[in-house]
């Protein structure tokens, strides 16, 4: 039974910000009151936008749903996932739709983390227009112009 207690709810905002052959990808996990509990962000080798924004989503279920003795987040919680790349969470929350041989490990990978959280949580992905993401892109942005590759 999944709980309904404030305390045990959490806001999480993902993107990535891509110039060529790289891509920042940020993600950033809030708690009830609106305060940042983890804020995340790596430069990696990719090409393709849509992958580097997968890219994110996958690094924050990864984390979400790893257990170990300091959980950041306890099970039996309401989880919100916001992004600004509607294909990606339309893939997710439909499990069909990009099939190309070329990404399948990646989407298979991201599909396997997004149901790993599932299992003990609430996890509600939501597609939000990118001015609604600032907080996410504005970190990205920013690693990719201090590794100088913007």
């Amino acid at each position: 039974m999944i709980n309904t207690n404030e305390e045990n709810k959490y806001i999480c905002y993902f993107d990535a910000s891509h110039r060529e052959e790289n891509a920042a990808i940020a993600y950033i996990v809030k708690n009830s009151k609106n305060k940042t509990i983890l804020e995340s962000s790596k430069v990696i080798k990719c090409n393709v936008s849509h992958i580097a924004e997968t890219r994110a989503l996958i690094k924050l279920l990864g984390y979400l749903s790893a257990k170990n003795d300091k959980d950041l987040i306890p099970k039996n919680s309401n989880i919100i996932v916001y992004g600004d790349c509607k294909g990606i969470i339309d893939f997710v929350r439909k499990r069909n739709g990009y099939t190309k041989r070329k990404y399948k490990e990646t989407y298979n990978l991201l599909i396997y983390y997004y149901l790993k959280l599932k299992k003990d949580n609430s996890v509600n992905l939501q597609w939000i227009r990118r001015n609604k993401n600032k907080e996410a892109d504005a970190i990205a942005r920013k690693l990719l112009k201090e590794c100088k590759v913007a």
